[in-house]
């Protein structure tokens, strides 16, 4: 099947603000679903900061988060850069920046699924 490994797609990224750059990733189907349980709160709602604490702590290759480096650079820092490494992520997981599956993820997974290219 000619669809990339989630691991294999990775990009440098600067950061406005960050001497130097952050290296991301995408995840898989699997790291989704999982992260999609995660931010859920107590009550079994879906909670936005925990999805996107759980998309930093699966998102950044280097450096790595733990989850308490994710949840205080999300609770703490400047929206901006911490909202261009999410997109970053959210990009190359072929999500839309609220988190869910992009039309265009879904399309190039169709193609690449029945062996077409552009």
């Amino acid at each position: 099947m000619a669809i990339p490994l989630a691991s294999s797609l990775v990009e440098e990224v600067e950061v406005p603000g960050l001497e130097g750059a952050v290296i991301v990733q995408a995840f898989s189907v699997a790291e989704y679903r999982r992260m999609i349980v995660e931010a859920e709160d107590e009550a079994g709602e879906y909670d936005q900061d925990r999805f996107e604490i759980a998309v930093l702590v699966a998102g950044v290759k280097e450096p790595t988060l733990t989850r308490e480096e994710a949840q205080a650079l999300h609770e703490q820092h400047q929206m901006g850069p911490v909202r261009v490494v999410i997109e970053a992520i959210f990009r190359l997981a072929g999500l839309t920046r609220f988190g869910a599956l992009s039309e265009e993820a879904v399309g190039e997974a169709e193609k690449s699924f029945r062996g077409q290219s552009d």
